[in-house]
């Protein structure tokens, strides 16, 4: 009886201290946003926005998804259903942590003069949604499971983005005779080549981040079914 006590006290403070470590991720990401948010040009500022979404989103999903919550306590192998309830169940803990952090493009909207592009900030949050669970089971770790997932995207997203960029300059160049100078990956913006920028960022959330989404819950069940464990 005692023991059992015992276990169950133990279990509440780590969902205690859980629940602390996501609360203050959620509100460093937003003083990072908002110190993002002080930078002079637009260029510059929505990028950074942008990167401290992504980091502070994809540390509270880590967290969400930490190896440390889904180890606790037993329960039987053989009950159907549990894996997909408890893989269900921190979805939607990380869906309800990440949902304020919508409405962070409305900081940005006036400055873009409402360009409806600046919604696609919200893309972090489901890049992290997506990939962030996986990688952290992969890792078995929090820090593990954020460099992993930002990593990846970021290398397929660089290479991408590179080969459109080529294509973009050559296109340029059809157009007017002459190798564009000084142009960088803001041009992606121009009217005539934004169409190139909304494809790459098509493809990745389409694509890249349901395979990821779909690995990351098939990786859960089987842990959650091979170690006999169940999350909170």
């Amino acid at each position: 009886m005692n023991t059992s006590r015992r276990a169950a006290t133990y279990r509440l403070s780590k969902e205690s201290r859980a629940l602390k470590r996501l609360l203050a991720a959620g509100v460093i990401t937003i003083a990072l946003v908002l110190g993002a948010h002080q930078w002079r040009t637009i260029g510059g500022r929505v990028p950074m926005v942008f990167v401290a979404l992504w980091f502070g989103s994809a540390t509270m999903v880590a967290l969400v998804f930490s190896p440390d919550l889904i180890r606790a306590p037993a329960v039987p192998r053989a009950v159907p259903g549990v894996a997909a309830e408890l893989w269900r169940a921190k979805m939607t803990e990380a869906v309800c942590a990440l949902l304020p952090l919508t409405l962070i493009p409305l900081l940005e909207r006036h400055g873009v003069n409402n360009d409806p592009a600046v919604w696609l900030l919200d893309c972090a949050l489901i890049i992290s949604l997506c990939t962030v669970p996986y990688f952290t089971l992969l890792a078995r770790s929090v820090l593990g499971g954020v460099v992993l997932s930002i990593g990846a995207f970021q290398a397929l997203w660089t290479c991408g983005a590179s080969a459109l960029f080529v294509l973009m300059l050559k296109m340029e160049k059809q157009k007017t005779g002459q190798m564009p100078q000084h142009w960088t990956f803001e041009d992606f913006f121009r009217p005539g080549y934004r169409y190139l920028f909304l494809s790459l960022c098509a493809v990745m959330i389409l694509g890249y981040c349901p395979l990821v989404l779909r690995a990351g819950r098939r990786r859960f069940n089987r842990q959650v079914l091979r170690e006999g464990h169940a999350a909170v």
